[in-house]
């Protein structure tokens, strides 16, 4: 059976979810947790990609993206989803830093897209001391613009 996710936004959603669960067979397995990341987070992440590389000059917002899924990301995902790390280690273990940097930018390797608000949250905070502790300028949080 292929597994079924409700986000609770309203009532249906909740009904279908005890509905779900209500038919689901004995040892099954039902999880809950938190949302994933906001609108807010994803944007300002983003836009801090884009900034610190035009700060940089020399690699583009996806170079930047890369280097900060495989620095602030994947220490997160190693810890807390076990599937993931196995898989990504697999295929990505072997290669140098250079080429694993090149791979996850080529094939747009997910690292945030499943991560609940803390997880990105403490990605963002360690990306945020970096690079702020070398110089560069991030938008604050409450600068949309």
């Amino acid at each position: 059976m292929r597994p079924q996710k409700f986000h609770l936004i309203g009532d249906s959603q909740r009904a279908a979810a005890t509905a779900a669960i209500s038919a689901a067979k004995a040892g099954q397995v039902v999880t809950i947790c938190d949302r994933n990341r906001t609108t807010e987070q994803n944007a300002l992440l983003h836009k801090w990609f884009g900034q610190i590389a035009t700060q940089k000059g020399d690699e583009t917002m996806l170079d930047v993206k890369g280097y900060c899924n495989l620095t602030y990301g994947r220490p997160i995902k190693v810890r807390d989803d076990p599937e993931w790390n196995s898989v990504f280690g697999y295929l990505f273990d072997h290669l140098n830093h250079e080429k694993k940097l090149k791979a996850i930018r080529v094939l747009d390797v997910p690292f945030t897209r499943n991560m609940n608000v803390s997880q990105l949250s403490e990605y963002m905070d360690a990306m945020s001391r970096d690079y702020r502790q070398e110089g560069f300028v991030l938008a604050q949080p409450e600068e949309r613009n």
